[in-house]
């Protein structure tokens, strides 16, 4: 793997057409939580449901790798706005205020479960964080048990949302739209899947391998 564009396969591979994650040894591997409930816990994927429209993957410094979208769509259409615009805000007492948003450097502070003054915005929608945590990934390798730490972050959107995984090498935004718990959960499902390779690898903790 390399950075730029080489990364355009391997992030459609596991988002986009998720054709690694339901081949059939990958169906029972674990998903995130504890040591003992990943190793014994089944993360399911929902068959038939629509889940990842768009994914990108960031340096640590939070610089755009590269990002993938469904057919049709542009995934610089979505992520790497890189102009500051104008948004407004209703305040709790229905009042109307302007602010500058900067989608980059919000993306940025979401990963570090930090809300950014007026929310967190990408292609121009605002999101709420909804859960930051601190997640273990674990791959089994032999009679070797891998594991890191990730910092996972919910975002909510009208009808949609993201998970932000935030490791000491990169940080991957994957995009979901309709219901949270089946289209979110495949998400985080094929999230997971990417960064248990990413650990295998050797990837997780630095892009450059």
């Amino acid at each position: 793997m390399a950075n730029g564009g080489e990364w355009t396969e391997h992030l459609s591979w596991w988002f986009i057409r998720k054709e690694a994650c339901t081949a059939p040894e990958n169906r029972n591997d674990a998903g995130f939580g504890t040591e003992a409930e990943s190793l014994l816990k089944t993360f399911a994927h929902v068959d038939g449901a629509e889940d990842c429209y768009g994914a990108a993957l960031l340096s640590p410094s939070g610089e755009y790798v590269d990002a993938v979208a469904v057919e049709g769509t542009d995934p610089w259409s979505i992520f790497a706005r890189q102009d500051a615009y104008t948004a407004k805000y209703i305040d709790p007492e229905g009042f109307a205020i302007d602010f500058q948003v900067d989608e980059t450097k919000s993306l940025i502070d979401a990963s570090n479960g930090v809300t950014t003054s007026g929310g967190l915005y990408l292609a121009g929608e605002r999101y709420r964080i909804c859960k930051c945590q601190e997640q273990k990934v674990f791959s089994r390798q032999s009679e070797e048990t891998l594991s890191r730490s990730v910092k996972l972050t919910l975002a909510c959107g009208k009808g949609k949302g993201m998970y932000i995984a935030k490791t000491a090498g990169m940080t991957v935004v994957a995009l979901w739209k309709g219901d949270s718990d089946i289209n979110g959960g495949n998400c985080r499902y094929y999230l997971y899947k990417f960064l248990q390779q990413m650990l295998v690898d050797g990837y997780i903790d630095s892009l450059n391998g």
